[in-house]
């Protein structure tokens, strides 16, 4: 049986697959590539080039996966210019229905032909999208690539199916894998192997863009983020493909393999280093965690490089209304996937984004506190130890109650140890009373003593300000209130406690 859905003004039909939790990500989209069509008219990097003739271009958007059509209809009514948009799919069926909805949705297209009406053509093409893309190398701007798992298998075609500065858009919803579950499926897929850790979703962006990166690579061009986001279940990430030689072999230095440990002490390990105009064998770290004596797992390649364009970014967030960031749902379960709150969450998400240290994988508090065995820090204080001591440090997009920072993982354990010293001297003093004497080989339970003894010879050879006194850096980070989720407050929803009455919820009528 058919079902109407309706998004944005769009109503569609059809049993083809809809997931109305990624709203979210088919309006970021349309954000993102309307601000890269704006940077591209703009020509700036060419300025000498016919920006007239460079501003009426046509513009030609592959949806390579369009199910019901509901996205690529979307994008034929909201991205404006001249453009043409092809909305592919592998199932006659879904090609079908996507010719009645369009139809519906007052969009001229026929299964097979291209349909113009003023500065609008559409394509339907019903075709397995790998073909399609080598079939048209280097004829699509834009390409979208939304599958149901990993997003592996139609990178290459993309990449080659791309024009110069073309904007590939891509998602992966196979978290799971992405964050080395089981470690051979990502190293199968991705050619990566990643950590099941704290910081796994940082991770599993990181392994798609390396993924990308090296894939580009091989074709001789070059990637450059734009927008890279671990969002709900998925991955979202935007980037840039050019043809360029010198720049795609530089993408060697942007992959690493890292000997990431369970104490957050990490070593990295370059592919290949670069001495002058050559390219030289790195040596291989260390195989000891020089923090608490476990031998190092190797993990990667993972990208090592900034994952947004901060601009670029702010181009996206300054074309959000400014009433929408400030809507809240007021309890109304007809608001919670509206609009505005759409924009207000698509606000929060990249506003955390570009605010993030260009570091490597965040620092999760709560785990870093339990390897201890301690409470865990007020992130305030624990942000203003670090700046006291030189150490910059951010939230992250990526998970609540997380920084991102490139202080050692020794000083981290230091603010830890002493926030509790100066503060709970009952927790320092259960914390002490465990500790052992450090052996040569340290058993997993005297692994906080070998800690806790390079912490102290950490401090004898360097300077630690011990000052938890809250700046104004952690005021600020801590006060602003982003929406990273959807905002549930009111509604009622998820898991709750066994015997807890759920509250009924609000109608649209009801005031907040």
């Amino acid at each position: 049986m058919d079902t109407e859905i309706e998004e944005e003004g769009v109503v569609v039909m059809g049993n083809a697959f809809y997931n109305p939790a990624q709203k979210f990500n088919r309006t970021m989209t349309i954000k993102i590539i309307k601000e890269y069509l704006e940077k591209r008219r703009q020509d700036k990097e060419h300025p000498k080039k016919n920006t007239e003739e460079n501003a009426n271009r046509e513009m030609v958007l592959l949806e390579c996966m369009s199910a019901t059509g509901l996205r690529g209809i979307r994008y034929c009514k909201e991205i404006e210019g001249p453009r043409k948009i092809v909305l592919n799919d592998i199932s006659e069926k879904a090609c079908r229905e996507i010719e009645e909805n369009c139809r519906k949705n007052s969009v001229p297209a026929e299964l097979g032909k291209k349909i113009s009406t003023g500065s609008l053509t559409v394509e339907i093409r019903n075709e397995d999208c790998r073909v399609l893309m080598l079939q048209n190398k280097k004829a699509f701007d834009v390409i979208d690539i939304d599958p149901f798992g990993t997003c592996a298998p139609f990178i290459e075609c993309a990449i080659e199916s791309l024009s110069e500065g073309g904007l590939l858009c891509v998602t992966s919803t196979d978290t799971k894998v992405l964050c080395g579950k089981p470690p051979e499926s990502c190293v199968r897929s991705y050619g990566t192997a990643s950590p099941n850790c704290s910081f796994s979703h940082e991770a599993a962006v990181r392994t798609v863009l390396s993924f990308i990166s090296r894939t580009s690579s091989r074709l001789g061009r070059n990637m450059v983020p734009l927008v890279s986001l671990s969002v709900d279940f998925f991955v979202r990430v935007f980037v840039t493909i050019q043809t360029d030689r010198r720049a795609a072999s530089m993408s060697i230095l942007y992959n690493s393999y890292y000997g990431l440990c369970v104490c957050l002490n990490r070593e990295e390990q370059h592919i290949l280093k670069k001495d002058g105009a050559a390219y030289k064998h790195a040596k291989i770290c260390s195989n000891m965690c020089t923090l608490c004596g476990r031998t190092l797992p190797i993990y990667g390649p993972f990208w090592n490089r900034a994952m947004c364009q901060r601009e670029f970014v702010r181009g996206v967030i300054d074309k959000i209304d400014k009433g929408h960031v400030e809507e809240k749902t007021g309890g109304i379960v007809q608001t919670a996937a509206s609009s505005s709150q759409i924009d207000r969450r698509i606000h929060g998400m990249l506003s955390l984004a570009i605010e993030e240290e260009e570091s490597v994988f965040y620092c999760h508090l709560p785990y870093l506190c339990s390897v201890l065995e301690m409470p865990v820090v007020p992130i305030a204080a624990f942000v203003s130890f670090l700046e006291h001591n030189g150490f910059s440090s951010s939230l992250t997009h990526c998970k609540p109650n997380s920084i991102k920072t490139n202080t050692p993982a020794v000083v981290l354990y230091i603010g830890v140890v002493e926030y509790h010293r100066k503060f709970s001297p009952e927790v320092y003093e259960k914390f002490a009373g465990r500790l052992g004497p450090v052996e040569e080989r340290p058993t997993n339970e005297q692994r906080a003593s070998v800690i806790f003894e390079n912490m102290k010879k950490h401090m004898e050879k360097n300077t630690i300000r011990i000052d938890f006194s809250i700046t104004d850096k952690a005021k600020l980070l801590t006060s602003r209130r982003f929406l990273k989720f959807q905002d549930k407050e009111g509604l009622g929803w998820g898991p709750m406690k066994k015997g807890a009455a759920r509250q009924p919820q609000a109608s649209s009528s009801t005031p907040e």
